[in-house]
């Protein structure tokens, strides 16, 4: 390579780069503000409800997740990564996402019944057929919004994808004060989608012809169906515990185990998920060339390991307090599920943080191993748990399976994505040893200021300041020993929001 084709790839990458944390800055703080909103929701809820019907709402939600996932066939990551003209691929995946929603609606209402048996509730089934309309919304909507993430122009993305937290925060929280009702807030939930189709015309303009292609459609599905299985073998690894609570040992079971796995994953969910939507395209963009993309995956590692990995340890360090405050002591009994839920959570950080990598150097397949694993794992321990424990089997052993599950996901990520990057171990390792060490300090200071206020709201406030100085603290003594790919974020964001 001759120095002049070294400039412009260097100048190339470095655009990149800068479009990502564009995207990156666009992702991570509109979704702070939205799921700030949707955390208030889900308390609002939770504070509403009994455990029981937050638990109906809760299931619902998976049940959704999981007919959404069957018709996951990856053309929408087919589309996102392919270079050129797409419109014409546009129209088939279009046509195949109605038909998925309108065949998961169809599914959801002819199985409510069965399903609603679960719960004490005699309006289950009736909420459950109302929550099977959400399917038929989301595959409305305008699909030309793949084109912002292919692109790396997030803003309108963003904005799409933050409507239905945000009307539930407006619309759905104060209604479900006003009348506390299961039926309010599965209601809610329907508004939020309708609105986010609206939203989706009126950002991306005229959607594509109906067109579908047999060809098209044999295309996209030879990429795409290891995303599909990757997704569906995932599956029960991640959200298994929500059906085994809900059929070996009921509706309360799964409002307990629901809200505390919502609460201790939110991070994990929220804030991982966009960030990687957008790391997704530039891996796409990078995988030409190995050594620029091995570079730019060990800094986004540790950037998106260094935002959620403090956040999901801290909910498991301040729910003592947290949850009488805020949910009420009908929520006392999930308390007990904090620590290890936390501590699995942590655990699912360390794979999830990378999770765009895979898809994004076109090799899915690595994911579909990886959701092998960790299903086998989680469904290993559950048998195992579930042998001894016999009649006593409680929600910590689910939780512990789900342990065992998020380290089966970790050591596999790692190891197919080290193999696809061709390096050693030790330089994905290096970023999880100096976060860790920040939480380490986290957690000692907060201890600390725990042992010297007292009980209640004071504790809480003083708990979560001192913890949040602990690991900044301790991202600056990484700094000064020069370590710690955060501020190179922080670094380009300060570039970013400097007025011109």
């Amino acid at each position: 390579m001759t120095a002049k084709d070294a400039g412009a790839a260097a100048g190339k990458h470095g655009g990149l780069l800068h479009r990502v944390a564009h995207g990156v800055k666009w992702s991570f703080l509109s979704r702070l503000v939205v799921r700030s909103s949707g955390f208030v929701s889900s308390l609002v809820f939770a504070r509403m409800l009994s455990p029981d019907h937050f638990g109906l709402i809760a299931f619902s939600l998976t049940v959704l997740s999981f007919t959404d996932l069957l018709g996951q066939f990856g053309f929408k990551q087919y589309i996102i990564q392919k270079s050129g003209r797409t419109e014409a691929l546009l129209g088939t995946a279009w046509v195949i996402e109605i038909a998925k929603g309108l065949l998961s609606c169809l599914v959801l209402i002819l199985f409510a019944g069965p399903i609603s048996s679960i719960f004490s509730s005699p309006d289950a089934a009736a909420v459950l057929r109302l929550m099977a309309l959400v399917p038929v919304l989301k595959s409305l909507q305008n699909i030309r919004s793949l084109y912002f993430i292919r692109n790396i122009e997030m803003r309108n993305f963003v904005l799409i994808e933050s409507t239905p937290p945000l009307v539930l925060f407006a619309i759905g929280a104060p209604l479900a004060i006003v009348l506390p009702s299961v039926w309010t807030v599965a209601g809610a939930y329907l508004l939020a989608h309708g609105v986010q189709l609206v939203v989706s015309y009126l950002l991306c303009g005229a959607p594509p012809r109906l067109r579908f292609s047999l060809r098209r459609a044999r295309m996209m599905l030879s990429f795409g169906i290891s995303v599909m299985l990757g997704g569906v073998t995932i599956y029960p690894g991640l959200y298994g515990g929500v059906w085994l609570a809900a059929f070996l040992l009921g509706g309360h079971e799964v409002g307990l185990y629901s809200l505390v796995f919502s609460l201790c994953h939110i991070a994990v969910s929220e804030l991982a998920k966009p960030i990687n939507g957008v790391l997704f395209p530039a891996y796409a963009r990078l995988r030409d060339d190995r050594e620029a993309v091995r570079r730019f995956a060990v800094m986004a590692y540790e950037v998106v390991l260094a935002v959620i990995l403090p956040l999901t340890v801290g909910v498991g360090l301040v729910a003592g307090d947290f949850v009488p405050l805020a949910l009420g002591e009908k929520w006392l009994p999930a308390l007990s599920l904090f620590p290890l839920m936390a501590a699995a959570a942590a655990m699912r950080c360390l794979s999830t943080a990378g999770a765009g990598l895979f898809p994004g150097l076109g090799h899915p397949e690595a994911a579909l191993k990886t959701g092998l694993y960790t299903s086998g794992g989680f469904i290993l321990a559950v048998s195992l748990l579930y042998v001894r424990a016999g009649e006593n089997f409680v929600l910590e052993d689910i939780v512990l399976a789900l342990l065992v599950a998020n380290l089966a996901q970790y050591l596999a990520w790692a190891y197919y994505a080290c193999r696809l990057l061709g390096m050693a171990y030790w330089r994905l390792l290096a970023p999880v040893l100096r976060v860790g060490f920040c939480i380490v300090l986290m957690i000692a200071v907060f201890w600390g200021s725990y042992l010297l206020l007292p009980p209640g709201l004071w504790r809480l406030a003083g708990g979560i300041l001192a913890g949040g100085i602990g690991y900044v603290g301790g991202l600056f003594v990484l700094r000064a020993r020069g370590g710690g790919a955060l501020f190179l974020l922080l670094r380009e964001f300060r570039a970013i929001l400097r007025p011109a």
